[in-house]
């Protein structure tokens, strides 16, 4: 749904106001006066939907600003869970667009422009690594995946050559996942670690992953039979994707954010999704990995709001992961702020970093993670 198709539904939604209006004038006798007013009121409510969205532009949502239209939390939940289903190897009828091995995957939006890739063996983007290699698995959502750079300057590719330069023996398989989270990251390992031995992993966080955890849900969402099901988004959503009006009432008044729940809820359902995700390393990743011979690592990285301005559930989850002694954990965040002009590290409008910005995280990752690691040299 573009925003132009978005914009006739509305004025489809104006069209029949004025029809009920007409209908019930008949049927309850309304006075003329009061026809007047209503059907004046329908269409200054009207005016005001194209005021707001083409020349105030407000309140625009990140898929309208970077895509190509309106997309609810409960699509895109959707959208993932069909991913997740094929690359887990689960085998069910699907309704929406979903990226299979071999097939072309679109980089580009309107603010950057790369060729489409076509995705490895497993589904997912870049090289898989050869059967002599020592393998290193990067786990995360698009920025994992390196959303907003060519294939060349993804940041698992990078990481690669750097790695490299120390010791020849390890590869990177690049197994991010655009709107994934830690919970769908160490399902999606345990499948890959079911054909490719993995000798490391890099759990990659940030701060939509703990947005993520507290729309979805933790591990309950895994059902028996290996597919997964996301919370509903609320009843009067699909009013909001079509009423900038409504949108601008719900965000002013009922005071939501654009998580669509107010402040006391988002911050009661962030808090527990912090400790879910730290009770998933302790309680599942750790003692699978160590079971496994897996060596775990995680990074958790900044979006560039949070390079200026402190993130309370940024911290809040660095010192949950932090907190946890068998996990070796990592704050990128000092590293960015240390960054010549960080804000010129990302992109303006879609919010992934570009190549300089991938370059600059690959590199925080290496020195932290690899360059002193005696796995790199010894194992």
């Amino acid at each position: 749904m573009n925003g132009e198709s978005t914009f006739i539904t509305t004025a489809y939604l104006y069209i029949i106001l004025g029809w009920l209006v007409y209908q019930l004038s008949g049927r309850l006798k309304i006075p003329a006066s009061l026809q007047t007013a209503l059907y004046a009121l329908i269409f200054t409510f009207f005016i005001s939907e194209a005021a707001l969205r083409y020349l105030f532009k407000y309140p625009v949502t990140y898929t309208e600003l970077c895509c190509e239209g309106y997309t609810s939390h409960l699509s895109l939940h959707q959208k993932l869970n069909n991913r997740i289903n094929k690359l887990l190897g689960v085998d069910e009828i699907r309704h929406t667009i979903e990226f299979q091995p071999g097939e072309l995957r679109n980089y580009s939006t309107a603010e950057f422009n790369y060729p489409a890739e076509e995705l490895n063996a497993l589904g997912l983007r870049g090289a898989l690594p050869g059967k002599d290699q020592k393998i290193i698995t990067t786990l995360g959502d698009s920025f994992t995946e390196s959303f907003g750079a060519p294939a060349d300057s993804a940041y698992p590719f990078i990481l690669e050559q750097l790695i490299k330069a120390v010791n020849s023996e390890w590869a990177v398989l690049n197994a991010g996942v655009s709107g994934s989270d830690p919970f769908f990251d160490f399902k999606l390992l345990q499948k890959i670690q079911d054909t490719i031995p993995v000798r490391q992993a890099v759990f990659l966080l940030n701060y939509s992953d703990i947005l993520d955890v507290a729309s979805r849900g933790g591990s309950e969402r895994f059902l028996e039979s290996g597919s997964v099901r996301f919370n509903p988004s609320p009843w009067w959503e699909p009013v909001y994707a079509v009423s900038f009006v409504f949108r601008l009432f719900m965000h002013k008044v009922v005071k939501i954010d654009w998580s669509l729940f107010t402040d006391e809820e988002n911050h009661r359902q962030r808090m527990e999704a912090i400790d879910h995700i730290g009770l998933l390393f302790e309680n599942q990743i750790l003692p699978w990995a160590n079971k496994n011979s897996i060596a775990v690592k995680a990074a958790m990285h900044p979006f560039v709001s949070e390079v200026a301005e402190n993130n309370i559930y940024y911290m809040e989850l660095c010192n949950r992961l932090l907190s946890i002694p068998e996990l070796e954990f990592y704050d990128l965040l000092p590293g960015f702020r240390q960054a010549d002009n960080p804000e010129k590290l990302y992109w303006k409008i879609d919010g992934h970093f570009n190549p300089e910005g991938y370059r600059l995280l690959a590199e925080l990752i290496f020195q932290k993670a690899f360059l002193n690691d005696s796995l790199m040299f010894t194992d």
